[in-house]
C-alpha cells in the first residue's frame, strides 16, 4: 500500500470518507424515531389514516412545524414504495368524498401517489393530510364529474407555493421577532420594543 507521501508525489487523489452532514444526521434521527414509534409500515398507515385529516386543520401551525415524518422519512424507514403506499388510501378517500360519477381507478391512484412522492418528498405527512382535507372542503381546484389527476397536482402546487409558503414566512418572521426581542432585552424598554415592532408592522402593510 502506498504511503500518503507517495500518493501526493504521484498526484493521485487521496480517498476520504465524507463526514455525514447535519441534514443527514437529522434525517437518520427522524427515521430511527419513526421506526421506534411505528415498527412496521402497516402500523404507521393504521395510525395516520384519512379519518385523521380533519385533526390537522385544527392547528395548522402544529401541522406544518411539529415533528411529523416527511415522505422521505417514510420511504427510508419502510422501503422505497412505502410513502406512495401510504398516499393511496388518502387519495382514495379524496375521490370517494367528492361525490364523483366516476371515482378514481387503481391506475390513477397508484400513478398519482408516485407523482406526489416524487415531486414533493420533503412534505410532511401531516401537511399532505391538511391539503387533502382542504381540497375536500373546496379550497382548491374542482373535479368535474370524474377524478382528475392534473387537478390534484395543480391544487397541491397551489398549496405548496401559496398556503405553505405563507406559513413558512410567518414562522420565520415570528422566530426573527423572538430572537430580536431576546437580543434587545435590557438594551431598551418594553415600550420602546413595542413601538419599534408596531413600526415594522406598518411598513410590512
Amino acid at each position: 500500500m502506498k504511503t500518503v507521501a507517495e500518493v501526493i508525489q504521484s498526484k493521485q487523489p487521496l480517498q476520504t470518507i465524507a463526514s455525514p452532514s447535519c441534514k443527514d444526521l437529522c434525517r437518520s434521527k427522524a427515521v430511527v424515531t419513526l421506526k421506534g414509534r411505528y415498527p412496521t409500515a402497516e402500523m404507521f398507515c393504521k395510525v395516520l389514516t384519512p379519518q385523521k385529516q380533519s385533526i390537522m386543520a385544527l392547528d395548522v401551525e402544529k401541522t406544518h412545524f411539529a415533528n411529523y415524518p416527511t415522505l422521505t422519512d417514510v420511504r427510508l424507514a419502510y422501503g422505497n414504495d412505502a410513502h406512495a403506499a401510504w398516499l393511496v388510501p388518502q387519495l382514495k378517500n379524496l375521490s370517494e368524498c367528492c361525490g364523483l360519477k366516476e371515482e378514481a381507478s387503481v391506475l390513477q391512484l397508484t400513478e398519482l401517489a408516485q407523482m406526489i412522492a416524487t415531486m414533493y418528498p420533503y412534505l410532511k405527512t401531516s401537511e399532505l393530510m391538511l391539503f387533502f382535507f382542504w381540497m375536500k372542503c373546496g379550497r382548491y381546484r374542482e373535479f368535474y364529474s370524474r377524478f382528475d389527476v392534473q387537478a390534484v397536482m395543480m391544487s397541491l402546487h397551489d398549496f405548496v407555493t401559496v398556503d405553505r409558503a405563507a406559513a413558512l414566512r410567518r414562522h420565520e418572521q415570528e422566530e426573527l421577532d423572538r430572537k430580536t426581542e431576546e437580543g434587545l432585552k435590557g438594551a431598551i424598554t418594553r415600550e420602546e420594543w413595542e413601538r419599534r415592532k408596531a413600526v415594522r408592522c406598518c411598513h410590512q402593510e
